[in-house]
């Protein structure tokens, strides 16, 4: 969720996730609803989506460096 939204928003939610969640399970809609739950507990921690996208470009670049340079990497973020 990109931004803190009502609580009637993320319950509009909620079918669409455990139904499309369960298929294919063999306990239908209990681990469903166990994520439901820890979802509907970030959602009022929730930031916005540039933020997440700098965030995912640094963990990539940083993943990155220390794959191609893994001796070097350490020794330059110290």
């Amino acid at each position: 969720m990109s931004r803190k939204r009502s609580d009637a928003a993320i319950e509009a939610y909620h079918e669409r996730f455990v139904d499309g969640a369960a298929v294919g399970t063999a306990s239908r809609r209990m681990w469903p609803s166990a994520v439901w739950e820890m979802v509907k507990g970030f959602s009022g921690f929730g930031f916005p989506k540039a933020h997440g996208a700098a965030f995912g470009l640094l963990a990539y670049q940083s993943t990155w460096l220390r794959v191609h340079y893994a001796p070097e990497c350490p020794v330059r973020v110290c």
